[in-house]
């Protein structure tokens, strides 16, 4: 079941929060506001339901308040764009830069910020937004659309889908923070990672096309591990970003199908999600810096992670990751699927 339930409006433009009921008794709620998932109750080993997001619960905080793209959806690109140039057919494009003289998740203003147009398709919860030509930069009218679809059995499926009337880059993803226990640190969490490979990065955390094993190095996830245990090693990368912030090279058995990626479990509720994607990479971020990038908000670090399914950073820029090209008149589709169990 799907209804609007709340209403607000922001320089004369009405927003709406959505919620989306299965017949687990799980729901979430949607703003479209930047297609944020704000809040989603799912149950643990006792049948107690509890909000695995973290985030604000007032809608209108995400607009006035400093927000580390909770729960948002990003584009045109997520991640990092050196410098904020791309090269297509020949010709150069300027992005917008917010972050070290780079594009960043889409740039001064990106798809986080956007108010999209809501549409309930039976079960499933339609947001659609037109980009208009060189909005931040990118080139083509793109017409983006994702569905959110809360199972019967517990799964929180994203359907991404984009068209563009020139060839330009696209690279959607979700920001949901997940804290699937009851406590405010994901440290004690048990991750599993089906990926045998990483995108290294510079200082900058841009990627300059390289892929590198994770055997043999505390960032291996390939085997479950537990969270704090990464954290507390002394892998550099580890050091150098207070946690886990990295794209991981999905060990894929099919081209695009929907596979298993990554499962996260806490022992204590017994919660534990499966995350499913049709993309090569899956971005592991631990919250590390939310402390210093929200002071006043009181949001600690490690209190959540983030399992971005998405292309890989500056990609445009490395012919040798998979391209994020979208032709005149094709179509960009993507799925991600996170499961949600309990694990006794």
């Amino acid at each position: 079941m799907i209804k609007k339930t709340y209403s607000f409006t922001k320089d004369g433009k009405q927003i709406d929060v959505f919620c989306i009921e299965n017949n687990m008794g799980m729901k979430m709620e949607v703003c479209t506001y930047g297609g944020r998932i704000i809040s989603l109750f799912a149950p643990d080993k006792n049948g107690n339901f509890s909000d695995v997001i973290v985030g604000y619960k007032r809608p209108e905080d995400f607009i006035t308040k400093p927000h580390a793209y909770f729960g948002a959806c990003i584009g045109r690109y997520s991640d990092r764009i050196e410098n904020g140039k791309i090269q297509i057919n020949g010709v150069y494009y300027e992005l917008s830069k917010n972050e070290n003289g780079d594009c960043v998740h889409g740039g001064v203003s990106g798809f986080d910020q956007k108010i999209m147009t809501a549409e309930i398709l039976g079960d499933s919860l339609s947001l659609s937004y037109l980009s208009p030509d060189l909005e931040e930069g990118f080139p083509g009218n793109l017409r983006f659309n994702v569905l959110y679809t809360l199972t019967d059995n517990g799964a929180l499926v994203i359907e991404y889908s984009a068209t563009s009337d020139k060839d330009t880059i696209c690279n959607f993803t979700n920001h949901s923070y997940f804290n699937i226990g009851e406590s405010d640190t994901v440290l004690p969490y048990t991750i599993q990672v089906f990926a045998s490979r990483y995108t290294p990065y510079d200082k900058k955390m841009i990627c300059h096309g390289e892929i590198r094993e994770v055997l043999k190095t505390s960032l291996d996830l390939t085997k479950p591990v537990t969270i704090g245990n990464v954290i507390n090693s002394n892998e550099k990368l580890v050091k150098q970003q207070n946690g886990i912030d990295l794209t991981y090279v999905i060990d894929r058995k099919t081209p695009q199908e929907l596979e298993l990626c990554a499962t996260l479990y806490d022992e204590k509720s017994g919660r534990m999600i499966e995350c499913y994607t049709t993309l090569p990479g899956i971005q592991i971020y631990t919250a590390n810096s939310l402390e210093e990038d929200l002071p006043r908000e009181h949001f600690k670090n490690h209190c959540a992670i983030c399992m971005e399914t998405q292309y890989f950073c500056n990609s445009p820029n490395c012919p040798s990751y998979p391209s994020t090209l979208l032709k005149k008149g094709d179509t960009y589709r993507s799925k991600t699927v996170y499961k949600f169990s309990v694990k006794n």
